[in-house]
């Protein structure tokens, strides 16, 4: 006995002196010991960047707050494909210009998005001033924006030059910083110290108690019991804590997560948290209808606001909790002790980056599980009660109050209903009965917003173009994403690789395995069957809608909710046979031990430090963004961080049209008290001498003496410059004066006043107070020697309209019954109104008749001799009726009406609802019927309408008259197919003898089509003659390049200019679109270039922006891409 315990002493003595000596060991400092920090900016999550031309330099002047060392760089870029090439140059150098380091980091070796080290040792002295110059080769990537104070952790500043202009901003660079410290063994090697500690106590237990004695002290505990009584519910409880903290820290500590969705979901929410109800404007003063998604979601976030008192983005967050809180308590319902592995489909990558943004999806998953499990319910049990079915419409109709798309649910239901009606018809009636009435209120609703928004779901979705190609790559890629996803995984760098037709291979492997294992293992009816044939029917007609329908296009956003359904029903198959296996409490351990690492890191990388909030730092941004925007007001030209318009609710963006009177603007932000527009922006508008001259004295009166950063604030109550008798007057009503038309359009009367019959060769019937024609010996002399209808049209356009021809638009239309055209000029601004030439012979050769019109507006009936020019402003609106006979202009008739301010009717609300109008008919008081009575007596509407003729610029109209046809006719096109840039493109052309093709006719364009189509090109995007930058590369309109026939004859010809020549017939719908930003892309791109695309889904062609070089966006266009060359031949 004295021996055993003499052993036991002994070998304690031992462990404990062994422990001594490890923890001296331990505790000693470790010799030339550094640290290593990592120091990076907080970069700026919209998609703005600062791109990295190849060849030119970008200059980043560097102050060293401190003195430090540095152990390299560290440097985000973006931009950067599988196909990019070249290399990256990074050299710094000091005061006197010697260098310290010079780095060349391979293209290739650089992943987008991820911090990369540039290698080099330097010691930065505290005030010294050293430069950083940075340029690629055979590439341009882009560095991400760092905001004014997002850089001030690092232990410089950062002054970033570009082709000579200092930006506003840093550019994602950091620094590893090396400090010399003491550190000791126990440090190096992490847990040392406690495993040590650990291990001689479990030591001294085995000896003193024995090996055996401490097995059955440790049997003796209930683990087993423990965890099979409180396990499941333990580790659901600390699961739903994991999400919390992951969506608290990641998507408001350390980011910001709002798509343009989120921002209306937000503004909406905070609308109706004021009371608003479904009026996501109403804040800002104007009547809107929350329409382009359902309501609920908002809802939701509104009530979190209100019982919390948190703003709407973190009550968003909060929502997005709650919600997997409740799907959590659901799963513990249905599945019981099990409910902990299905809840594993929480920690989808796709969920998680769900509930960071603000989307109506989390609370929809939560809606359709719900829907699917007590539909399961009740097709499994023989006679369910009535309340399974009220709560199976209760929950059908919150999917479709999340999502429009919900209302599927009711498709998938019809098909288990036809099964009952052969199998239990007293279940399909209760069924039917559910879904008849969960359908009609769901219609009821899109029928209210038809009624309130004009169109069911707030936009239309029947108008898209798609490139199919890339529509069916991205599905492939998004199912791919969505398997990888649910083990948390991105797609494997070798899959990655793949090219689409060979990913399609891979797709169809995976699921064919899963459907073999569904097959054999799935059976009717059951609770498992019903989640995956809901979850299947949900991604196929999804798929389908989507390929006939306009939205974004496929990602993971979409095909989550169906993957969580997919996820359940999948592991209830499977569960049979992991349940009971040895390894299956392991693998229970083990993610709970996961589970509670990410926490932790989470914790230890500063996730859940309150003093370094990237939401309140957002929001300090946001304030100073608005500090000069008052309450109420619009924002011209915004170029505020679109994700703060939630923040600022009664702030709306604008826009003002050269046409725009300043009365205009009033009417048309009716609901706004000032309008606000950056100083800079208002000098570009002033200097372009295109704006209306009340709007140019608003905009001069509140620019002056700003910086050109600051803004203009120009009061939108203010009536003093209102013109007579339309705004401001001291008694409501029409005025005498605006009785007449002259009030609005000026006297309809002949100038010259003496017979022009007889004695001009030109007269212009005016309906506007516009200074004559002058009648010009020299152009009458001319007109006189014309010998038909076509060299006096000619001879007109010489006589330079309106004072500048070729800055006007033209067309040839019949309005009289003879086979001579009329010839329309279209000023393309609306005071400058249309001039309409009619070609008569007044016995002293060829004469002209022109009608000046009041405003650009009028509508004819084809070879009837009769014309109305209509329209109006600022409340004042007026019809006027000429008639062309024997080819001369005469007024016929005509009236006017305007708003009466004393007949307004306001809505239980207060707000303006409707308002009355007062009418006259040539100078007298008439009611409305007979206003109308009398326009119809001569002139019948429902048979006008407007030109529907082709128009053209100057140079086409002139060539049209010369040799019938445009000034292309004689041209000749070459396509060639090579995946080359914009500017390779420009310089192939040239190398050719040619150019770029510039399309200016319809015309043209189609004989363009038909060489694309003839050739069988139809697949391949081609490059043609027009961008949106100058020769210094400046932005400005899209133009055409004409060609460098001579100096003197080379043109750009601005698209915008010659809108309805150069513009409406040439692009699509949702072109231009100017830029690449959105969701799921991580920059903001200029498209500054012009392709000609065709479009197989509506067999038309069509202009689109794009960027100067696709491929280094998106290289599945490689071996698309060509370019037109034209040849004057």
């Amino acid at each position: 006995m004295k021996q055993t315990m003499m052993k036991k002493i002994c070998c304690s003595l031992f462990v404990l002196m062994l422990l001594a000596a490890v923890m001296l060991v331990l505790t000693h400092t470790a010799q030339n010991s550094v640290q290593t920090t990592e120091i990076l900016p907080q970069i700026d999550q919209r998609p703005v960047y600062v791109e990295c031309e190849e060849g030119a330099v970008i200059d980043v002047s560097l102050e060293a707050k401190e003195d430090f060392t540095a152990g390299g760089f560290r440097a985000l870029l973006v931009n950067i494909s599988e196909s990019s090439r070249g290399s990256l140059h990074f050299t710094l150098k000091n005061a006197a210009s010697e260098i310290l380091v010079n780095e060349v980091v391979p293209i290739a070796e650089i992943t987008p998005g991820q911090w990369i080290t540039v290698p080099g040792d330097v010691s930065f002295t505290a005030g010294e001033k050293y430069s950083l110059s940075v340029y690629t080769d055979g590439s341009a990537p882009y560095f991400m924006q760092v905001p004014k104070g997002q850089g001030d952790m690092l232990p410089f500043t950062q002054e970033v030059t570009q082709d000579g202009v200092l930006l506003d901003c840093g550019i994602s660079l950091g620094v590893n910083r090396i400090e010399p410290v003491q550190v000791t063994y126990g440090d190096i090697f992490y847990y040392s110290i406690p495993f040590s500690f650990l291990f001689a106590a479990l030591a001294l237990l085995c000896i003193w108690a024995g090996p055996a004695g401490v097995k059955t002290w440790v049997s003796k505990i209930p683990f087993r019991t423990w965890i099979d009584r409180y396990g499941n519910d333990m580790f659901l409880l600390f699961l739903f804590g994991c999400i919390c903290i992951s969506i608290y820290s990641r998507a408001y500590v350390k980011g910001v997560y709002i798509s343009a969705d989120s921002a209306g979901y937000l503004r909406e929410a905070v609308n109706l948290r004021a009371g608003n109800g479904f009026s996501y404007d109403g804040l800002a003063g104007y009547q809107t209808w929350f329409a382009n998604w359902p309501v609920l979601y908002p809802v939701f976030i509104a009530a979190v606001m209100a019982v919390t008192g948190a703003g709407a983005y973190l009550s968003s967050k909060i929502v997005a909790m709650v919600t997997a809180g409740l799907i959590l308590l659901l799963l513990r319902k249905c599945f019981g002790k099990d409910a902990w592995i299905y809840g594993l489909c929480l920690t989808n990558i796709g969920y998680l980056n769900l509930s960071y943004y603000t989307w109506s999806e989390i609370p929809f998953i939560l809606f359709l599980l719900c829907f699917t499990l007590i539909l399961a319910y009740i097709i499994k049990e023989e006679n369910p009660a009535c309340g399974w079915y009220a709560a199976l419409g209760a929950a059908g109709i919150c999917c479709f109050l999340t999502r429009y798309y919900g209302i599927f649910v009711w498709i998938v239901t019809g098909f288990y209903l036809l099964w009952m009606l052969v199998s239990n018809r007293k279940k399909m009636v209760r069924l039917g009965i559910t879904a008849f009435v969960s359908g009609l209120l769901c219609m009821a609703y899109l029928f209210m917003n038809k009624m309130m928004n004009g169109m069911a779901s707030g936009v239309s979705r029947t108008m898209w173009w798609d490139d199919y190609r890339v529509l069916t790559d991205d599905l492939i890629e998004s199912l791919l994403t969505e398997f990888f996803n649910i083990f948390s995984l991105q797609i494997p760098e070798l899959i990655e690789g793949f090219p689409y037709q060979t990913k399609l291979f891979v797709v169809i492997g995976i699921l064919a395995g899963i459907a073999l294992f569904i097959y054999k293992n799935c059976r009717r009816f059951t609770r498992e069957s019903v989640l995956i044939v809901m979850a299947v029917s949900y991604d196929v007609i999804f798929i389908a809608i989507r390929y006939v329908s306009s939205m974004d296009s496929f990602y993971f956003r979409f095909f989550e909710p169906g993957t969580f359904l997919f996820c359940i029903g999948l592991l209830g198959l499977l569960l049979p046979y992991l349940r009971g296996k040895k390894g299956f409490h392991f693998f229970a351990g083990m993610t709970a031990l996961l589970l509670g690492c990410s926490v932790w890191s989470i914790v230890a990388n500063g996730g859940m430090n309150a003093d370094n909030n990237y939401y309140l730092a957002l929001e300090k941004e946001w304030d100073e963004a608005y500090s000069q925007i008052p309450e109420k007001s619009v924002v011209i030209f915004s170029d505020i961080d679109f994700r703060s318009s939630y923040y600022r609710p009664d702030v709306v963006s604008g826009e003002i049209r050269p046409q725009d009177t300043f009365q205009d603007l009033q009417e048309k932000y009716y609901g706004s008290d000032y309008l606000c527009i950056r100083a800079e922006y208002a000098a570009v508008m002033l200097e372009s001498g295109e704006y209306e001259n009340s709007v140019a004295k608003k905009l001069q009166e509140g620019a002056e003496g700003k910086a050109p950063e600051d803004y203009a604030v120009i009061d939108l109550r203010d009536d003093t410059d209102a013109e007579p008798g339309i705004a401001g007057d001291a008694e409501p009503g029409i005025t005498e004066d605006a009785k007449n038309p002259e009030a609005v359009c000026g006297p309809a009367a002949a100038i010259p006043v003496s017979d022009p019959a007889d004695d001009f060769n030109l007269r212009v019937v005016y309906t506007d107070e516009t200074d004559s024609y002058p009648p010009d010996l020299y152009y009458v002399e001319k007109l006189a020697d014309a010998d038909d209808w076509k060299n006096a049209y000619l001879i007109f356009l010489e006589l330079d309209v309106m004072g500048e021809a070729d800055k006007f638009t033209y067309s040839l239309i019949h309005i009289d019954d003879d086979e001579i055209p009329e010839l329309i000029v279209d000023s393309g601004f609306e005071a400058g109104g249309c001039r309409i030439v009619a070609y008569r012979d007044n016995g002293n050769g060829a004469a002209l008749d022109v009608l000046q019109t009041c405003r650009r507006m009028f509508d004819y009936r084809e070879k009837s001799g009769i014309l109305r020019n209509y329209g109006g402003n600022s409340g004042l609106y007026f019809d006027l009726v000429y008639a062309l006979d024997e080819q001369r202009w005469s007024y016929v008739t005509g009236g006017m009406y305007r708003e009466n301010y004393d007949d307004i009717r306001y809505d239980e609300e207060g707000n303006v609802a409707d308002i009355g109008y007062l009418y006259t008919w040539e100078a007298e008081d008439v009611s409305e019927e007979t206003y109308y009575a009398e326009l119809e007596s001569v002139y019948e509407t429902e048979q006008a309408s407007e030109p529907s003729q082709n128009y053209y610029i100057a140079e086409e109209m002139r060539s049209l008259l010369e040799t019938g046809d445009v000034s292309s006719a004689g041209h000749r096109y070459e396509l060639i197919v090579d995946d080359v840039t914009w500017k390779e493109a420009y310089e192939a052309c040239k190398n050719r003898g040619g150019y770029l093709a510039t399309i200016l006719s319809v015309e043209e364009l189609e004989r363009i089509e038909e060489l694309i189509i003839t050739e069988g090109e139809t697949d391949t995007c081609f490059w043609v003659g027009a961008n949106k930058v100058d020769e210094e590369g400046n932005s400005i309109g899209y133009h055409w390049l004409e060609p460098e026939r001579a100096a003197e004859n080379s043109k750009n010809y601005d698209m915008l200019d010659f809108y309805n020549a150069l513009w409406q017939n040439f692009w699509y719908g949702n072109e231009p679109s100017f830029w690449i930003e959105g969701e799921g892309v991580k920059i903001r791109i200029n498209e500054a270039y012009v392709m000609l695309i065709y479009n197989e889904k509506n067999d038309s062609f069509g202009l689109c922006d794009t960027v100067e070089d696709i491929l280094a966006l998106d290289h599945s266009y490689a071996g698309r891409i060509g370019y037109i060359c034209e040849y004057d031949e």
